[in-house]
């Protein structure tokens, strides 16, 4: 047998899927504004190990930046790799960013 919840049982799941939805968004935008990563991230985004990321970044695959003098890899040339090389959507490549941020952070 189903279970059918009552008007008001309904609005209130409505009200909490909203909320969530909104906080959702917020944290997509807040971890996608970052620009860059580290060496370290940007291996686990990538799900490679050192020594193909020294590659890709020497074949200038993957863009690195100084920043504050330590060197860091751009999330857009992370994005694109996803992308184009792994063939993952964009909204994969960007659940798989947002989950090595979010375990870091």
């Amino acid at each position: 047998m189903t279970y059918v919840p009552s008007y008001e049982e309904f609005n209130k799941l409505r009200e909490e899927f909203q909320v969530l939805r909104q906080e959702n968004e917020f944290l997509r935008k807040l971890f996608l504004s970052q620009r860059t990563v580290t060496r370290s991230q940007a291996r686990l985004m990538l799900g490679v190990s050192e020594t193909t990321l020294w590659r890709l970044t020497q074949k200038q695959t993957i863009e690195v930046v100084s920043d504050g003098g330590k060197e860091k890899i751009t999330l857009e040339s992370v994005r694109v790799y996803l992308t184009a090389q792994k063939k993952l959507s964009t909204q994969d490549a960007n659940g798989r960013i947002i989950e090595v941020l979010h375990t870091v952070c």
